[in-house]
């Protein structure tokens, strides 16, 4: 803080990404959320990786489906470009080879 500017309330944050001084939970700036000591607990962390874990939508259960049941299926349509009704190729390798 310069020499002029007031002093930051007791509810400010000084941002860690780009340093602006933000009143709210959120940073004026760029956005970045302001951190509690629940985002910094284990079950904060366990919660996020259940979420990762778990979270599939229709994209990822039709992908699955056609790698199981239609071999090469899905790199054909990768190379063809209809790639917007798959799930991203890159989370296949981390799915254990059924082979």
């Amino acid at each position: 803080m310069s020499a002029n500017s007031p002093p930051a309330s007791p509810s400010a944050f000084a941002c860690p990404s780009c340093g602006a001084e933000s009143p709210g939970p959120f940073c004026t700036r760029c956005g970045e959320r302001r951190l509690g000591t629940d985002d910094r607990s284990l079950r904060h962390y366990l919660d996020i990786l259940v979420n990762h874990l778990t979270h599939f939508d229709s994209k990822g259960y039709r992908s699955l489906r056609y790698l199981l049941t239609r071999p090469g299926f899905l790199s054909t349509e990768q190379l063809r470009g209809s790639r917007v009704r798959y799930a991203k190729t890159l989370i296949f390798p981390f799915i254990p080879s059924t082979q």
